[in-house]
C-alpha cells in the first residue's frame, strides 16, 4: 500500500477516528487535503480501516460491545433522518440482540425428532414431508 509522502501514523489514526464518526468516502477524501495537507487518496482510508480494526481486535470485549452498540445507535438516527422505517427496525432488533434482550432458545432446532401425532393417533406430516424437502 502506497501511502501519500509525509504520512504519519497520526493521519492515519484521524482517519480513522473520522471512519468511526461514520463520516463518508467523499468527506474523508476532502478533509485529507483540506485537513491534513495530504494528496487525497484510497490507500490512507484502506490505512485507516486497517488501524480501526486493529483498535477493535486489541481492545476489551465491553469496549468492543460499546462500540457496536453506538455505531448501531448512529445508524438508527441515520436511517431515522431519511425515514427508512424498515431499517430502523432492523437496526433496532440487532441492538436488542447485541444488549441480550431477547431470550435464549430453549432447547435447540433438531431435525432428528421424531413425527409429531395428533391426539388420534395419527401422524402430522411436516413441512418437509409436505413438501419433499430431505
Amino acid at each position: 500500500m502506497d501511502l501519500p509522502p509525509k504520512t504519519t501514523p497520526e493521519h492515519v489514526a484521524q482517519v480513522a477516528a473520522w471512519l468511526r464518526e461514520g463520516a463518508s468516502r467523499a468527506d474523508i477524501l476532502e478533509a485529507i487535503e483540506s485537513e491534513l495537507g495530504l494528496k487525497p487518496c484510497d490507500e490512507l482510508i484502506a490505512a485507516g480501516l486497517h488501524h480501526l480494526a486493529q483498535d477493535l481486535t486489541s481492545s476489551s470485549a465491553e469496549d468492543r460491545l460499546a462500540w457496536h452498540v453506538e455505531t448501531r445507535r448512529h445508524l438508527y438516527q441515520m436511517a431515522l433522518s431519511i425515514h427508512d422505517y424498515n431499517t430502523c427496525r432492523q437496526i433496532l432488533a440487532d441492538l436488542a440482540k447485541l444488549e441480550g434482550l431477547y431470550p435464549k432458545a430453549s432447547r435447540p432446532i433438531s431435525t432428528d425428532q421424531p413425527p409429531k401425532t395428533t391426539s388420534h393417533g395419527r401422524k402430522v406430516a411436516s413441512a418437509a414431508d409436505r413438501f419433499g424437502v430431505q
